[in-house]
């Protein structure tokens, strides 16, 4: 099986009035807490990112799905509500609006049950479970283990040691409120994925939008929600390039933070 299709498969598409997240048995190893950040205020995109249905089902809801096969702990925060959850996900208000990333993090890191997070986005819409057990598998000692695709080191797609948040507050009383601050004062391991990864694709802009609807499409031979709007909002945005063939889950390496 070629890597896009292994990334296409990794994520289920299901139809859209079908809210319910499967969850499956956690793997063994030391237990791990999720935490996914909601309260974005998504300027660039204009809509509430979380709810944004992508081959029928809504990115928040991909998202717990994934997470649920790892994770027996899982805290949203930024909402309080979201219909259609598993009971067993915590959903929070952040305890530091308007502090971004950041904040969520601090309100995130004092909620959870175990000594380590997996911490991502709500906009993620073809997250894996294979990228995310490479990344605990390499969280063992640092306090941060990021993704990096290329250049671009991916702070909301990582792995967080509780011991970091005394940090995270010191720098939230601080001009420099930011994920990137935070990864500068820790230790911290990069897993390259290399560019071009779809499973640590995010959705912050229009642009970004048609380009994962137009993924589903290509790799599913189907329409995304009824076909007509998102052909239209592509239209609108006046077309979108091929995607970049994703690259597969076998190359990584550690690397220091620069």
């Amino acid at each position: 099986m070629n890597s896009s299709n292994r990334l296409a498969r990794g994520v289920q598409f299901r139809g859209a009035d079908s809210a319910r997240v499967a969850r499956r048995a956690a793997p063994a190893g030391p237990a791990v807490s999720a935490i996914v950040l909601a309260g974005g205020r998504a300027r660039r995109l204009g809509r509430d990112k979380a709810a944004i249905p992508v081959g029928g089902v809504r990115v928040l809801d991909r998202v717990l799905s994934v997470l649920a096969g790892l994770c027996d702990d899982i805290v949203v925060v930024g909402r309080s509500v979201w219909s259609g959850a598993p009971t067993d996900v915590r959903f929070l208000e952040d305890q530091t609006p308007g502090q971004g990333p950041l904040g969520g993090l601090w309100t995130g890191l004092g909620a959870i049950r175990h000594e380590r997070a997996l911490v991502v986005g709500c906009d993620m819409p073809f997250l894996t479970g294979d990228l995310l057990r490479e990344l605990l598998a390499r969280s063992a000692r640092a306090d941060a283990t990021v993704t990096r695709t290329g250049e671009q080191v991916q702070p909301l797609l990582a792995v967080y040691d509780r011991r970091v948040r005394p940090r995270v507050e010191q720098l939230l009383a601080s001009k420099d409120r930011s994920l990137m601050a935070l990864l500068r004062t820790v230790e911290v391991c990069q897993v390259d994925v290399g560019v071009g990864e779809w499973a640590a694709f995010s959705i912050n802009s229009p642009q970004d939008l048609s380009r994962a609807r137009k993924f589903v499409r290509e790799r599913k031979g189907g329409n995304d929600r009824g076909g007509g709007e998102a052909a239209a909002e592509e239209q609108r945005l006046g077309g979108t390039r091929r995607p970049a063939r994703p690259r597969g889950c076998s190359m990584w390496s550690c690397l220091p933070l620069r």
